[in-house]
């Protein structure tokens, strides 16, 4: 288990910042997307602490497991879908569409009649991005299936 196995139940966007991504506390590593949470013997490479406190929320689990309780079977998450647009990763660069990757564009004076080339508006100059489909990831962003027990959730790995 590591922290990128547990990364897809957490928190999408900076939005919720304390669940955005794994933390450790008396001895576990919690994630959790306000919804769901998941808890695993402490990762030493989690050194962040300042997460919600998620031991409450373990406190009758921790109870049901004492009485005898069948803990969940491991949780096979799928490996990512690589993104169709940049082809997993690999083409690195896209041209900007309003200036075509050149960085400039034509400005036509009306009142000079004369034409000047400035810095695109939409790339600031910078004629190339990442892919605007993985935001440079390499992963698509789709949602899969994530088999948990008997239940189906729904993950963007």
């Amino acid at each position: 288990m590591t922290p990128k196995d547990l990364q897809p139940f957490c928190w999408p966007d900076n939005t919720r910042p304390k669940i955005r991504t794994p933390w450790t506390t008396n001895g576990f590593t919690y994630a959790s997307d306000g919804w769901l949470c998941v808890r695993v013997p402490a990762l030493p490479e989690v050194t962040r602490t300042d997460g919600p406190n998620a031991a409450r929320v373990f406190k009758d689990v921790d109870r049901l497991s004492e009485e005898g309780a069948i803990p969940l079977a491991s949780i096979a998450i799928p490996d990512p879908i690589p993104c169709s647009r940049c082809d997993g990763g690999r083409i690195k660069e896209f041209p900007c569409k309003e200036c075509d990757g050149t960085g400039t564009v034509t400005y036509h004076g009306q009142h000079y009649r004369r034409d000047w080339d400035i810095d695109c508006p939409a790339c600031e100059g910078s004629p190339t991005s990442q892919c605007p489909d993985c935001d440079g990831l390499g992963v698509s962003k789709e949602q899969q299936r994530v088999p948990i027990g008997d239940v189906d959730f729904e993950a963007a790995l």
